[in-house]
């Protein structure tokens, strides 16, 4: 069963014919660099950040932070993250192929607002989790939750992910990532293309998860119905996941209809 939050946005249709699929990005094992996209061109405050972070996981381990102000250092329950200051905006061609490849830019024809900095928010290489190796779920949860904090401090404009080539609003974001269990609309990108008649959906941010990603194939006919099953696959296969030695690929039938 979706979410709310994501039968919410499924129920709105595109206000727009649907653009050339955008290129898909390339795999990754992990996300644990994202980016803050903001207006002004500075770093917010600390008790700003630890702030928001106390209201909006107020059962969390205190989010405390570090002394140094070029490159600021937050850390909860043994994860910690560093946030650093881009003062400049990413490319107009990546901000519309990466808006566009997000669930609310396909459906709402979301952009987001001009931007003129990022904050580059990491997780720690040198701490407990390694960038060599993929984080627990939890250390992935406590870390978006983090972001989230700076977003809300940096009263951003959009969450960038790099590894998976998304751009996400910032309250769906935060929405998604304050989920219990985190919400996948959060940082998903979805890949679309014709196929052989048929179309393809491709999701890009399962691994995120320690998941595979998923490609559904479906008759061109049937595409607007299947949107809703492949999101449904996905969330599935948090509480059940799919066998991860081999690529994950779901063909449905010619006669298949939504149930």
């Amino acid at each position: 069963m979706t979410s709310l939050l994501l039968a919410l946005l499924l129920s709105a249709a595109p206000k727009r014919p649907p653009a050339p699929p955008p290129v898909a990005p390339p795999p990754a094992p992990a996300a644990v660099t994202l980016a803050v996209l903001i207006e002004d061109t500075s770093l917010p405050t600390r008790d700003a950040v630890t702030g928001a972070f106390a209201r909006l996981a107020p059962l969390a381990p205190p989010l405390s932070a570090g002394p140094d102000d070029k490159v600021m250092t937050f850390e909860s329950g043994g994860v910690q993250v560093h946030v650093t200051l881009v003062p400049e905006p990413l490319a107009a061609d990546v901000v519309e192929r990466a808006a566009g490849q997000s669930l609310y830019g396909f459906l709402q024809d979301w952009r987001p607002s001009p931007h003129r900095a990022r904050l580059v928010v990491s997780l720690d290489s040198l701490g407990s989790q390694s960038l060599g190796s993929q984080p627990s779920r939890a250390t992935v949860t406590t870390f978006l939750r983090i972001v989230a904090a700076v977003e809300g401090a940096a009263h951003a404009v959009a969450v960038h992910v790099p590894a998976f080539d998304v751009i996400v609003p910032p309250e769906v974001f935060r929405d998604a990532v304050m989920a219990e269990p985190p919400l996948l609309v959060g940082w998903l990108a979805i890949e679309r293309r014709m196929e052989n008649a048929r179309a393809i959906f491709a999701s890009h941010g399962m691994a995120l998860l320690g998941l595979p990603e998923l490609t559904l194939s479906v008759p061109i006919a049937k595409s607007a119905d299947a949107l809703g099953h492949f999101l449904g696959l996905l969330e599935q296969a948090q509480q059940t996941p799919p066998p991860a030695d081999k690529p994950w690929r779901v063909d449905l039938p010619d006669d298949w209809s939504s149930p």
